[in-house]
């Protein structure tokens, strides 16, 4: 019979309980103390501000009583100053005397033994009830991973100060719906509703949304794609595998993503080498072509993770990642099927690296830190500023030399990647002052490839 460590599986316990463990209050003060001290456009300024926010009842609740007790102290001590004598007199103590001795009371016998039956009320347990409850056993407890429906409900990792709907649960959706304060109104309400049910009714057994004719859904198309945006959809809506009406959709559509992550083996049995020729190379089942898919997906794993905080998502997500960093291009971007040289020599795809981007923003607000997650973003962040970026068009399809050059159409994306990043104030997301402003041609191109005045796109 297999013998079990039980030192090692309190280990393994430990670090499966570990994962469901949140920030103590100490690191949460040093994070905010550290935010305060970055740009005011970053998103570490702004969780700091509103940690800060979260912190000014319990501040208060310490300083009121200090305050409180020392304008005491400070009146106590300027109105005892004054010295004040007392008269004391002493008087004498007369002779005492002598007490008269007390008289003992008679022995007496003790009482005798008597029995004494008391009636009690209990609890009706019948022999075979009680027969029923199993003794504890003193063998260790298998150690299972969480399945989707466990969860921590937690906001998205992924938001924008001002933009609406940023808390994703049913009580702020409601108040954005409702009308009024330039959001929706029952009408929008209604229609993504009549959204998410179509998506509901349209969903294939494996939790995907397959490849139905009748539906519009071709062969060949992404099976991968089509499940993490169906995924991102419900979840920016508030709906997770704890939803009542669409609970049991959003968790079968986890299940299929997170199934489909896994290492390409040859026909041999031996794992086989990315486009790279790194190993382990790691894939999405139903993500085709380029491997869009492969991005979009690992976005949705990681704004799952951020939701409900399930070990299975993290675990697909982490693999993935890791991926997407090892296939960075040495400049920074990245290309189709995340192969660091490309064929016909134009390298760093923007319209690619966009996913790329999201997947790596989420994956990190969401708590995931892998090796060299930072330096690859501060390459990407680079990438688009020195090469993604012409002076003629803005943000380009592919790199440029020296700015110029480049078709526009792609201020979308470059935007909302800066902003994500943590620049969206700064050039080329923000315009040029009126003094050192070229002068462009004013054509659509132009205006549809710049920024509005707060980094976002026009």
């Amino acid at each position: 019979m297999e013998t079990i460590d039980e030192e090692e599986m309190k280990e393994l316990l430990a670090e499966e309980m570990a994962k469901y463990e949140d920030e103590g209050y100490f690191k949460r003060l040093f994070k905010m103390f550290a935010g305060l001290g970055r740009p005011h456009a970053s998103r570490e300024y702004k969780e700091a501000v509103i940690e800060l926010q979260r912190q000014i009842a319990p501040i208060l609740a310490i300083l009121v009583p200090l305050v409180g007790a020392a304008i005491l102290f400070v009146v106590t001590a300027m109105g005892g100053s004054s010295e004040q004598k007392i008269n004391v007199e002493i008087a004498q103590v007369e002779e005492e005397k002598p007490l008269d001795e007390i008289e003992q009371p008679p022995e007496t016998e003790p009482p005798p033994d008597m029995d004494v039956d008391v009636q009690m009320d209990s609890p009706n347990v019948s022999p075979v009830e009680a027969a029923e409850v199993a003794p504890p056993t003193a063998e260790p407890q298998s150690v299972k991973v969480a399945s989707v429906d466990a969860m921590l409900m937690i906001k998205s990792p992924v938001t924008m100060k001002s933009v609406a709907g940023t808390a994703r649960n049913a009580g702020v959706r409601g108040v954005y719906t409702k009308g009024g304060a330039q959001y929706g109104d029952a009408n929008t309400e209604r229609a993504v509703m009549k959204a998410l049910r179509w998506l509901k009714a349209t969903q294939s057994a494996d939790g995907s949304w397959g490849t139905k004719p009748e539906l519009g859904l071709t062969k060949g198309m992404d099976k991968a794609a089509g499940a993490g945006f169906a995924i991102l959809t419900f979840l920016a809506h508030g709906e997770t595998p704890a939803s009542k009406e669409f609970g049991p959709t959003v968790e079968k559509a986890l299940n299929y993503l997170i199934n489909s992550v896994h290492v390409v083996k040859g026909k041999d049995g031996k794992e086989a080498k990315d486009p790279n020729g790194l190993t382990p190379y790691v894939r999405m089942s139903g993500a085709t072509g380029a491997e869009y898919g492969f991005l979009i997906g690992t976005y949705a794993l990681c704004e799952a993770y951020g939701m409900t905080k399930n070990p299975n998502a993290r675990a697909a997500a982490e693999k993935t990642l890791a991926r997407i960093i090892s296939g960075q291009t040495p400049t920074g971007g990245w290309n189709y099927n995340m192969k660091r040289t490309p064929s016909d020599g134009a390298p760093d795809d923007i319209s690619f690296g966009g996913w790329a981007l999201q997947a790596l923003k989420a994956g990190k607000m969401a708590g995931i830190h892998l090796p060299g997650m930072e330096e690859c973003i501060k390459k990407a962040v680079k990438c688009l500023k020195t090469r993604n970026y012409s002076e003629k068009a803005g943000f380009v399809y592919r790199a440029t030399t020296n700015h110029k050059g480049g078709g526009g159409g792609l201020a979308g994306v470059g935007c909302l990647a800066m902003q994500l990043l943590g620049y969206g104030k700064e050039p080329p997301t923000t315009p040029h002052s009126a003094s050192t402003r070229p002068a462009w041609p004013r054509t659509r191109r132009r205006r549809t490839s710049r920024c509005g005045r707060n980094g976002t796109p026009r």
